[in-house]
């Protein structure tokens, strides 16, 4: 019954685990739904933040370089681009500012100079300086004097800046090459517009003689830290949007590179109107937009402080950035996710697997992703796997659980063999302490009653008296020694002392024993003493309990020999050994001799009397001297008991 009982936390536990297996492999595909949605909703910030959280310039930096040229490199839309991934940008601050539209810088009517409007006396001095000009004999000095005069008489005029351009030339022929790259750079920054006989621009053929100067005299050019012609030049082309070609064949190949760059940059910023041209000149008021002609993208807001920008990335920008953005959130190795922009796709999965799991922005564009099983195998494997892990710790739980049962029942039989070992000590007790009241009881009342005259029966008497109380002190004895042992208070009080007088005293004090028995205790000591750090009295007791156990069953007329020797291998040791010639131990009582209350026989007939303490006692009193004890017995051959202790 209690056997059966114990068994059912075992199956209890069992049966658990079995049911968490099958759990597992039923909520693996809820489990799936559930993580796939939480991924999705992850992956969309992760994308949302990457298609849009982009740092932009600022106001001050399109209008710095608007204002004055460092290089096309420098231009913040071909910055952004190159930060970006191909990002184009165009900056808004209330309405769209960008480089407007224009056509070939040619001939304009509205900038054309009428020489018949100004003065007669500036224009005799222009025709006079024209005249020496066509002169081939006249000396270079006498053109850049002429052209010198007639500066001096349209200073303030209309014709101011086609003179300077004319002197300027005449000095850089005549190899006054400093005078004539100041005067064409001050021409070229001037901040007012002069017209020209032909609608020219004025300022791009003043740039054109600097860089013509720059070319034939170092000395002319600008330091490394100012710009040059070759940088305003390109400067105000990109402003103009484009370059009168047939005005630039005198430039030399050194300054290509630079050309090139800012050709480049006219390109791009064509592509940058291009994508923006279909918007009007109104930004819309949506925060991301996309857009199919000229080229799919996506076109999204980004406010900065002192304005506003908007970026135009293509689809495969976008994919590039979708998928470092997906990369950041770790998923199995079962799951693939797809992305779509509205109704576009911008990442798909190849075969279209099932879809586990999605989630969607609230933005206006509604950027989407889905999870999906790309390989339902390995799936299949890790939920193995889980269920595998699972029934490993259900084993385990039934493992323990039935190691903890069968502790707890062998626990619950050891307590009731130590109940009923209790039970028959009390009985043993009270009927070992009973006799010896009794035969003392008795002895008195006879004495009691006996003349004096009966001397030699009154010296019987006593002996017997003193016989009975010298066993209830050592029943008394074990009771208290068991007690303090039970409880870890008995401490030895160790001294040198010779073995063989501990082995006297004991002969001595069971002697009358020995022969009331009829049995002959025989000692076996070696001459030379053997000395060993012990406690004479817990020693003495050893040896009492031992003897008096041998005392037991000899049978009358038989020996009991008490013999005493020292070891020198494998280390120094005492052996102490008590042999008698009774009816033996069988093996398999061997262990439980030693155990508290335990006797041979049965409750109705014990083979020994006593209350089973003694050898209990005398084992815990050696192991606490760091020895053995142990005994040798075979059926009808009598047993020996062996005490070995350490030497000093």
């Amino acid at each position: 019954m209690l056997s059966g009982i114990s068994a059912l936390p075992v199956l209890l536990v069992l049966g658990l685990g079995i049911q968490a297996v099958r759990r597992e492999q039923a909520m693996a595909r809820l489990t799936l739904r559930e993580d796939a949605a939480v991924l999705a909703t992850g992956a969309v910030g992760a994308i949302r933040a990457a298609l849009t959280q982009i740092p932009v310039p600022s106001r001050a930096d399109v209008e710095a370089f608007q204002a004055r040229p460092a290089g096309a490199a420098a231009d913040p839309s071909l910055r952004l681009a190159r930060e970006q991934d191909g990002a184009l940008a165009r900056f808004v601050s209330g309405t769209w500012t960008h480089p407007p539209e224009s056509t070939l810088p040619g001939a304009r009517p509205s900038q054309r100079l009428d020489r018949n409007a100004l003065p007669a006396a500036l224009v005799s001095s222009w025709q006079d300086a024209v005249a020496v000009q066509g002169d081939r004999a006249a000396a270079p000095e006498a053109r850049v004097r002429a052209w010198s005069t007639a500066l001096e008489a349209g200073a303030g005029s209309p014709a101011e800046g086609v003179l300077r351009l004319h002197t300027a030339r005449a000095l850089m022929e005549s190899g006054q090459t400093g005078p004539a790259a100041n005067l064409f750079r001050s021409i070229a920054l001037a901040s007012s517009e002069w017209p020209t006989e032909t609608g020219l621009p004025l300022r791009f053929l003043a740039l054109r003689g600097w860089l013509q100067v720059a070319s034939i005299d170092p000395a002319a050019r600008p330091g490394p830290n100012e710009p040059g012609p070759l940088d305003w030049l390109g400067h105000w082309a990109w402003v103009r949007r484009s370059l009168p070609t047939h005005l630039l064949e005198e430039w030399r190949p050194d300054q290509a590179s630079a050309l090139d760059a800012w050709k480049n940059l006219a390109a791009h910023h064509d592509r940058i109107r291009s994508v923006f041209a279909s918007l009007g000149t109104t930004p819309p008021e949506v925060d991301v937009l996309w857009m199919q002609d000229p080229e799919p993208g996506l076109l999204s807001r980004h406010p900065a402080a002192d304005g506003t920008w908007w970026v135009f990335r293509d689809l495969d920008c976008l994919r590039r950035s979708a998928n470092r953005a997906l990369q950041s959130v770790r998923m199995p190795p079962y799951l693939t996710a797809s992305v779509a922009i509205g109704d576009r796709s911008l990442l798909a999965v190849p075969d279209d697997p099932a879809v586990v799991g999605s989630a969607t922005d609230n933005s206006p564009d509604q950027l989407q992703v889905r999870i999906h099983l790309s390989h339902p195998d390995r799936f299949a494997e890790s939920v193995a796997a889980r269920s595998r892990r699972i029934a490993l710790l259900a084993g385990a739980a039934v493992l323990l659980t039935g190691m903890a049962s069968i502790a707890i029942l062998m626990a619950y039989r050891r307590q009731q063999q130590l109940a009923e070992l209790q039970t028959d000590f009390v009985a043993s007790v009270t009927h070992e302490l009973r006799a010896p009241l009794a035969a003392v009881r008795l002895i008195a009342e006879e004495l009691t009653d006996l003349p004096e005259s009966e001397r030699t029966r009154r010296s019987e008497y006593h002996g017997l008296i003193l016989r009975e109380a010298r066993r209830l002190g050592r029943l008394i004895e074990n009771v208290l020694r068991h007690a303090r042992l039970e409880r870890n208070s008995q401490t030895l009080e160790r001294s040198p002392v010779d073995l063989r007088d501990v082995l006297k005293a004991t002969s001595e004090s069971l002697q009358p024993a020995a022969t009331e028995r009829d049995v002959c205790l025989r000692l076996q000591l070696p001459d030379a003493p053997v000395n060993a750090r012990v406690d004479p009295q817990a020693l003495q007791q050893v040896l009492g309990n031992l003897v008096d156990n041998a005392l037991k069953h000899a049978p009358p007329h038989s020996d009991i020999e008490c013999s005493l020797e020292a070891r020198l291998e494998p280390r120094p040791m005492a052996a102490i050994s008590v042999t008698d010639h009774g009816p033996g131990i069988p093996s398999g009582d061997h262990r439980r001799i030693f155990e508290p209350f335990f006797r041979r026989g049965t409750e109705l007939r014990r083979e020994t009397s006593g209350i089973g303490l003694g050898l209990t006692i005398a084992r815990r009193l050696v192991s606490a001297h760091d020895g053995t004890l142990e005994v040798r017995s075979e059926p009808g051959r009598g047993a020996r008991f062996t005490v070995t202790l350490p030497l000093s």
